[in-house]
Order: C-alpha cells, then sequence, then structure tokens
C-alpha cells in the first residue's frame, strides 16, 4: 500500500484496530507512515461531492469523541 513502484503520489492510510502482534510484524517504519491506528471512522461528504473529511474517533468507549480530524479530500 505504501509502495511508490505500485502508486506514485502521497496518500493516507488509516487502520480501524492495529492488533499488537500486527504492528510487530509491520514494523515501526511501516506503522509510523500510518494515519490512524486505532479507532472508529466517519466520513463525511460535502454537500455536492466534491470534497470530503474524515473523523477519527475514539471507540474505547461509548461517547465517541473525535480524537482526530483529515482532510479535506477532493473527490475523484
Amino acid at each position: 500500500m505504501l509502495s511508490q513502484a505500485l502508486y506514485a503520489g502521497e496518500r493516507d492510510i488509516f487502520v480501524t484496530n492495529l492488533f499488537d502482534v500486527n504492528r510487530v510484524a509491520l514494523g515501526e517504519q511501516m506503522v509510523s507512515q500510518l494515519k490512524s491506528t486505532q479507532g472508529h471512522i466517519v466520513i463525511r461528504v460535502k454537500p455536492g461531492g466534491e470534497s470530503y473529511q474524515l473523523y477519527i474517533l475514539d471507540d474505547s468507549s461509548e461517547s465517541f469523541t473525535i480524537t482526530a480530524i483529515h482532510g479535506p479530500y477532493e473527490s475523484r
């Protein structure tokens, strides 16, 4: 997913629940490139669909507080 040979350009990769065993298998170099490794993801598309934002919510309790906001991203 991060290979520039497969796809040139920047990318944002979000993981909803990265287990410790997978973190070890991937290695910290790869994990450090992920935008998120835990949480619930909500995508809000702007009216008209031209762009969207991605919200990471803390899913460790029922409060689901926002922990990060990414974007806006241009729709393709």
